[in-house]
């Protein structure tokens, strides 16, 4: 807060180094993620949480927002409700998408279920980042339809299993 404050009132740009991801979630603009005293990623906080580019900056994240649990769980096969054939989709809300009922819509609009096996959001400088994985089953023309629907909203997605 009062690093914050200091930047604000004095205008003065303060540079953090930290492994601490909630750090700079809570109070940075901008970001670099350095590796071996290289830059390999830099950007908005969001656009590097929303979207990171490097392995480095994926693992930090990852590790922030509990998600090397969840990836664990699925390549063991142990995440609740999800067979070995079902498709695992993570799904990234930005922007106006964050506040929309997209689970929903694939069930009322594709016939599909969608079994959330992890969730999280962010809210990065006012602005609101969704994370989501969801096991979906139900017809596969079906699927591929979702999957090209939920594309053209602009909503990340990662085809995970």
């Amino acid at each position: 807060t009062l690093l914050q404050k200091i930047n604000l009132q004095l205008g003065i740009t303060i540079v953090v180094i930290t492994h601490q991801m909630s750090v700079i979630k809570d109070i940075c603009d901008r970001v670099a993620v350095m590796e071996n005293g290289e830059i390999q990623e830099e950007g908005t906080v969001f656009d590097v949480f929303s979207s990171p580019k490097s392995a480095i900056a994926k693992g930090f994240i990852e590790t922030a927002e509990n998600l090397t649990t969840f990836h664990q769980k699925l390549s063991e096969g142990s995440l609740p409700g999800i067979g070995d054939n079902t498709p695992v989709w993570f799904l990234t809300f930005s922007g106006n998408s964050a506040g929309e009922a997209v689970v929903c819509e694939l069930s009322v609009k594709f016939g599909l279920s969608a079994n959330i096996v992890y969730s999280n959001i962010d809210f990065l400088k006012g602005r609101s980042l969704g994370k989501l994985a969801v096991g979906i089953s139900g017809n596969l023309e079906n699927i591929e339809k979702a999957r090209s629907y939920l594309v053209s909203k602009r909503i990340g997605l990662e085809v995970l299993k």
